[in-house]
């Protein structure tokens, strides 16, 4: 085609500018008719104008230049190729590349027969609910070579492992062909993991949802790191190479985050918002390529693993609590609320008190928390702190927040916040309560904490998100950012959520951001309980008990036979009993359709339905029932 004709094209296109839905009808069709053609690797479209991506060392189509219906960007780049790290001898990330156990996200890992890749995250079989290992194709199932059952190394044989160092055996993958939408497979762990969805260097993940153009993602990659960078755009259809053969990918996304050979099978995350968006699995040294995480988990038959029980903490900033809010916490796994009460020598938060009614009206626990302040004297903070609680008694022991300096030296940071503790301590020791929680975060605790042997007296709810996250290393945590004080106790709370997290319409709350914390340690939270609200007591047995229930096969049945909650709130607890072993999780309604996936006997003959993962609500109690079958219509 000659030059002339060319150049009058491009001008033409330039100029046409077309409605967002055309554009997609468009990249439609010329995907297809496009991607076979010599020179393209990718089309995509950002909803203006269709977008080539050329390989920078090969001619263009005339097919492109001969195209004059809409505008096109013709970007050139060098080719896309798989992410499995290509060297033995790549020994620069010390921390991510050892032998790490449990295993969680973000570390080397690799089928026996490949170098190595990354651990996406730990998820779990939809089905059975057991944990899987999840990352590519190509890392974890030798790009369709890998047979059920092959061993899975971590760390990666390019970082050493052996069989020895086997933490699972391949369980599925979805084979790689031409115009697919994803490169991934799962394995069956052997070895314990982390069960929060936890990836090394960046917050647990709660969501998977679709990417957007714009969208600000993050990662952590073996090989690289934590990267952050944008996504530039979905739905594209690029042509990746794959040694020695290249295969055509559909819907998928491409990003400018940053990327090495070695990362493929990273997360890839929404930063700030606890959503995972895809599965990074090509790049070319400036672009990423990653499959959608909606097209993984569907097609792979996976979900995340649950997170633990969750600790709220509410102030003003938050709005005002009302009962519909509490009781969906309830069923999003929220035990109780830290609400608070006070700050320095005489605020005192305007919403306290209705938060407190609301916690009581709906059975959630609840303490007070005051917010400390260095220049003012513990004995003043400590009068307005009970002031502000007055006559309310707490489910469990009150906590101390102390994150500021108010410009006063560690010594009297030191001297205020013990003080404080002390005197809050002694005040509600003797109503049975538990030493008050300290509310911090390493970067400040190690600054201004003078050492002392009576701050592990006081149990640790730790700040962890962002800037203060942990880190790995010789196979064992590494905690910069960890409250030294507390290394030989630990922390009993983890707020790894809060600024920027956009979760308080997810809780029902009139806010963006909410602070929200996981119970590390639930036999130790079920001790602080002092006053956990009773469960209502049985009635007593009918004189003709109800017969018992058809067979299941005469009932609504889906996976599973479901039934349906008879009483106005039934407990939802972690174990079949009523014993102090047994958490309550949350509460469902009456009227609540659940699916009964087995009946379990407590020791004394009651009946109750297991209707998640360590999750059982009574079905019939003491003569009563609580959960009746739904017959078929």
């Amino acid at each position: 085609m000659n030059k002339i004709k060319v150049v009058k094209n491009k001008i033409v296109r330039h100029f046409r500018k077309l409605p967002k839905e055309k554009i997609e009808q468009l990249y439609q069709e010329k995907a297809k008719e496009w991607i076979d053609k010599p020179g393209i690797i990718g089309i995509a479209h950002d909803g203006k104008r269709l977008i080539v991506y050329q390989d920078k060392n090969t001619m263009i189509a005339n097919t492109v230049n001969e195209y004059s219906d809409s505008d096109v960007k013709i970007i050139k780049i060098e080719p896309f190729t798989f992410l499995l790290n290509d060297s033995d001898d790549y020994k620069s990330q010390v921390i991510r590349t050892n032998r790490v156990r449990p295993i969680f996200g973000g570390i080397s890992v690799g089928h026996k027969d490949v170098t190595a890749g990354t651990l996406s995250l730990i998820v779990r079989d939809k089905i059975t609910k057991e944990p899987l290992i999840l990352s590519n194709n190509h890392v974890l199932a030798n790009l369709n070579h890998g047979k059920i059952g092959d061993a899975i190394l971590q760390p990666g044989a390019a970082d050493g492992g052996t069989i020895a160092d086997k933490v699972g055996e391949l369980e599925r993958f979805i084979p790689l062909a031409n115009n697919v939408t994803v490169d991934c497979a799962v394995a069956k762990p052997t070895v314990d993991v982390k069960k929060w969805n936890e990836i090394l260097g960046l917050e647990d993940v709660w969501f998977i949802a679709d990417p957007a153009v714009g969208q600000t993602v993050i990662k952590s990659g073996r090989t690289s790191g934590v990267t952050s960078g944008t996504i530039k755009q979905v739905n594209a259809t690029i042509k990746v190479n794959y040694g020695n053969k290249d295969y055509v990918f559909t819907d998928v996304v491409i990003s400018d985050i940053k990327s090495s050979p070695g990362d493929s099978g990273s997360a890839i995350i929404e930063k700030y918002k606890a959503k995972l968006v895809g599965l990074l699995f090509a790049g070319n040294g400036s672009l990423t390529v990653l499959c959608k995480a909606t097209n993984v988990f569907e097609q792979l038959g996976i979900e995340l693993m649950p997170h633990p029980p969750l600790i709220l903490d509410l102030s003003h900033y938050n709005g005002t609590l009302t009962d519909s809010m509490v009781q969906d916490m309830y069923k999003k796994g929220v035990r109780g609320l830290f609400l608070k009460a006070s700050e320095g020598g005489s605020y005192k938060d305007d919403q306290f008190a209705n938060s407190v009614e609301v916690c009581r009206r709906n059975g959630m626990l609840w303490s007070p928390y005051h917010f400390c302040r260095a220049n003012i004297s513990a004995n003043i903070q400590y009068n307005n702190f009970i002031s502000a609680i007055g006559d309310n008694v707490p489910d469990f022991q009150p906590m101390i927040d102390i994150e500021t300096t108010d410009e006063q030296s560690p010594e009297k940071i030191t001297s205020v916040a013990l003080k404080l503790l002390e005197l809050v301590d002694a005040h509600f020791s003797g109503q049975g309560y538990n030493p008050p929680w300290i509310y911090t975060r390493g970067s400040f605790a190690n600054a201004y904490f003078l050492p002392s042997d009576k701050w592990a007296k006081y149990p640790l709810m730790v700040a962890r998100w962002y800037t203060d996250n942990w880190d790995y290393s010789e196979g064992s945590y590494v905690d910069p950012y960890f409250p030294k004080q507390w290394k030989s106790v630990g922390a009993k709370l983890w707020q790894n959520k809060a600024d920027k997290d956009g979760l308080g319409a997810y809780f029902g709350l009139s806010c963006n951001d909410v602070d929200v914390s996981y119970i590390l340690d639930e036999p130790y939270f079920d001790s602080c309980l002092v006053h956990e609200p009773p469960s209502p007591p049985p009635p007593p047995p009918p004189p003709s008990p109800p017969p018992s229930p058809p067979p299941p096969a005469e009932y609504k049945t889906g996976t599973f036979t479901w039934g349906k909650v008879t009483v106005d709130s039934l407990r939802v607890r972690t174990v079949p009993n009523t014993n102090n072993n047994s958490s309550i999780i949350y509460i469902l309604k009456k009227d609540e359709e659940v699916e009964v996936l087995e009946e379990v006997k407590d020791n004394v003959g009651n009946t109750w339905a297991r209707i998640g993962h360590r999750e059982y609500a009574a079905m019939l109690y003491n003569g009563r029932r609580y959960i009746e079958y739904i017959p078929v219509n």
